[in-house]
């Protein structure tokens, strides 16, 4: 198993969504390494005055743009959170050129006429290099994102009263960032993982209105469709029905 250590600065509004991250990134502490995260990879996660985590990869998925989203779980806590990382996070190996061997004896030229010996010049001291300073990316849309959404995916996430968490789920569907992947994820997560069925069944309604057609949905109210509870089911089915009426 490959372990990383990533230095990062990371942004999250709680555990289980996406993070906006801005990345130095350095395999053992030095080069960056030649392409994004693994599944079963390891990754040490450098917070601003926070300690460091290790997490694991679970799931990785490239998205349109180029960027890579990385689904990871803490191995000390197994919490589970979202990184998204830009297509030029990850520096591509530079590639060695071999030298071939000659095979050939080297030439015997004669010796050189004596000459007058040169004036040593003097030392130059070398230049001094600019400091390294490591900026991270930021993205003023993802971040007011990140904060408009953060009180309802903390409720749908950690809510105790399932009407709280169905109005959360209810909520981030019908606001202004809900046809982004980050609050699709994070309602498609509620509704394979939340323990009541009536949040379960709100989240297969809001993922069919925001036209969530993912496959990993589409498998979800496949199963969904013969769920014990009877809200579930017919949440699955309507959405079905409405994504693919001619079946």
């Amino acid at each position: 198993m490959n372990r990383w250590f990533w230095k990062r600065w990371v942004w999250a509004v709680v555990v289980g969504t996406t993070a906006a991250v801005g990345l130095t990134v350095a395999q053992q502490g030095t080069d960056a390494p030649a392409g994004p995260p693994k599944v079963g990879d390891v990754i040490t996660l450098k917070f601003r005055d926070m300690p460091d985590r290790q997490v694991k990869v679970l799931k990785t998925d490239k998205q349109p743009d180029g960027s890579i989203m990385s689904e990871v779980k803490d191995t000390k806590t197994g919490e589970t959170f979202t990184l998204m990382d830009k297509p030029d996070s990850f520096a591509p190996p530079a590639k060695a050129s071999p030298e071939k061997a000659s095979t050939k004896a080297p030439a015997v030229t004669p010796p050189p006429a004596p000459t007058a010996p040169k004036e040593a010049e003097p030392a130059k001291a070398p230049a001094a290099l600019p400091p390294v300073v490591a900026v991270p990316a930021t993205d003023p849309g993802r971040t007011a994102m990140m904060r408009d959404i953060e009180p309802h995916v903390a409720a749908l996430e950690k809510g105790v009263a399932p009407s709280q968490r169905a109005m959360a789920a209810r909520a981030l569907g019908g606001c202004r960032h809900g046809s982004s992947d980050t609050v699709k994820m994070t309602i498609f997560r509620a509704a394979q993982n939340d323990p009541n069925p009536m949040v379960r069944a709100v989240c297969i309604e809001e993922l069919c209105k925001l036209g969530y057609f993912e496959p990993a949905f589409e498998l979800h109210l496949t199963k969904a469709c013969e769920d014990a509870n009877d809200e579930v089911r017919s949440a699955a089915k309507a959405a079905m029905k409405q994504m693919y009426p001619r079946r």
